[in-house]
């Protein structure tokens, strides 16, 4: 834009995206890239031979094995999805992508219109054929698109060619929603302001009901780098992890080594024996599963909302000494339970902090 030019972004729309990832495909683009047998074998038998049953009002159908598609809510289904298209920039010649699981566009960028849409239909045909390759389909009817340019530059478009999709024309639009932002053809983030004003507007309007919230930052002291891993493996046995992709954790996790650099002198290798990777895609799921039963050891009066090692646990109540009494009762839980020998996890006081509304100050012990 600020060099003059004009962009398109195509708003793509996978049609049932993660339910329709063939396996074998799947299977063959992570050995590609360099997944090991024994890992293969653990995703085969992550992705086969899963069951699925269907309620509807009330009435609960028969099993059905699923012959495709990866688990969707779990930890590795976006990032099993993004591996299996992965390769889909490869067959862009004018426009580039951007991909975040299901939700990919491309954009394309041109001195004119013509020349913008001439590239973005090219591309657009040699998307139709990879994801036919790749046993995909896209939702003509939701996929989109928008030319984004200063004020001048839309002012003067006249004769717009259209974009098409399999001899289908795309749906031209001046707002569209992507990754949770409201995007407009001109940048001026107006339509994600009011939406946000609304959104606020409305918890506001809920608050003035009487009642009070405060919320608990929960910082846990070096939280990845402590974690026992015999407690961790008999928790995922007590989650019903089998005999073999245990004994693949176990591999996993033990017998890891590391060295440290400090101002230019590298240590000897030093064994670790607790923690979970730093960095990894593993790692936050398993500092999830190692967590999972503390809202447990709360009472009813508050709620834990976890995200890897970023907890925090919210208490509502009708007064101040309400809240207060609650939260100091339920952080006491949680010290009481982290720092068991059923979890050996600590808190770091120093970094505990809240958060309220109306002004509310809570009191920890």
């Amino acid at each position: 834009m600020d060099k003059g030019q004009l962009n398109s972004v195509v708003f793509l729309d996978l049609a049932k995206a993660f339910d329709t990832v063939d396996h074998e495909i799947l299977l063959s683009k992570l050995q590609i890239y360099g997944v090991d047998s024994m890992s293969l074998n653990w995703f085969k038998s992550y992705l086969f031979d899963r069951k699925q049953k269907c309620n509807v009002n009330g009435l609960v159908s028969s099993e059905r094995l699923l012959l495709c598609g990866v688990p969707q809510g779990s930890i590795l289904g976006p990032l099993l999805f993004l591996v299996y298209i992965n390769d889909l920039p490869s067959c862009l010649q004018h426009s580039t992508a951007r991909m975040y699981a299901d939700d990919t566009n491309i954009t394309t960028t041109g001195k004119s219109i013509k020349e913008i849409a001439s590239g973005a239909n090219t591309d657009l045909e040699n998307i139709r054929i990879w994801l036919k390759a790749n046993k995909l389909t896209l939702n003509v009817t939701k996929t989109e698109y928008m030319f984004i340019a200063s004020d001048s530059n839309l002012d003067k478009l006249r004769d717009i060619p259209y974009l098409v999709l399999g001899g289908k024309p795309i749906r031209r639009v001046k707002v569209s929603k992507s990754l949770g932002i409201f995007i407009d053809e001109r940048l001026s983030w107006r339509d994600h302001i009011d939406k946000i004003s609304k959104t606020i507007c409305s918890g506001i309007s809920g608050l003035r009901q009487g009642k009070l919230d405060a919320v608990v930052y929960i910082d846990l002291a070096k939280a990845f780098d402590t974690i026992s891993h015999e407690i961790l493996l008999e928790k995922l046995h007590i989650y019903g992890v089998d005999t073999n992709t245990l004994s693949w954790f176990q591999s996993y996790l033990q017998d890891r080594k590391q060295k440290w650099y400090v101002n230019g002198v590298l240590s000897g290798e030093r064994t670790i024996n607790c923690g979970v990777p730093q960095g990894s895609i593993l790692g936050p799921l398993l500092f999830l599963i190692y967590i999972n039963d503390l809202p447990q050891c709360m009472f009813k009066h508050s709620t834990a909302r976890m995200y890897a090692d970023d907890t925090n646990i919210t208490t509502t109540g009708t007064s101040i000494r309400e809240i207060v009494t609650h939260a100091n009762d339920d952080l006491n839980n949680i010290s009481d339970w982290l720092n068991s020998k059923a979890n050996k996890l600590s808190l770091n006081v120093t970094k505990l902090s809240t958060c309220s509304l109306y002004q509310i100050k809570i009191l920890i012990s």
